[in-house]
């Protein structure tokens, strides 16, 4: 997916997990669906997703300005963000080679 992407804008994510699938605002209604390997179906409404049509304020940025004017500790920290790129990447090679990575979190 890029920016140049034509058509619709899809935001949805779908998780295939050991034990089931997780689908990320695949569904208006239920943004959280979450199916297991038998079948059974948890549903979860959750905040809105920002897309280009919806925009509103979350607080991120806000949070953000805010901890470099005041000299404060983010919400989020840089750690908090390395240790997020952790398990991605680890997810990557899980891909690539078809084995379990740790995260090292």
């Amino acid at each position: 997916m890029s920016w140049t992407y034509y058509g619709p804008e899809d935001n949805s994510t779908t998780l295939y997990c050991e034990r089931g699938i997780m689908k990320i605002y695949a569904d208006p209604d239920f943004p959280i669906r979450i199916t297991n390997t038998a079948g059974e179906e948890a549903l979860y409404r959750v905040g809105k997703i920002q897309t280009n049509e919806s925009q509103s304020n979350g607080g991120v940025i806000d949070s953000f300005i805010d901890a470099i004017v005041n000299k404060t500790a983010p919400i989020v920290s840089g750690e908090d963000g390395y240790r997020g790129l952790q398990v991605v990447f680890a997810a990557i090679r899980s891909s690539e080679t078809g084995m379990t990575v740790k995260s090292g979190c």
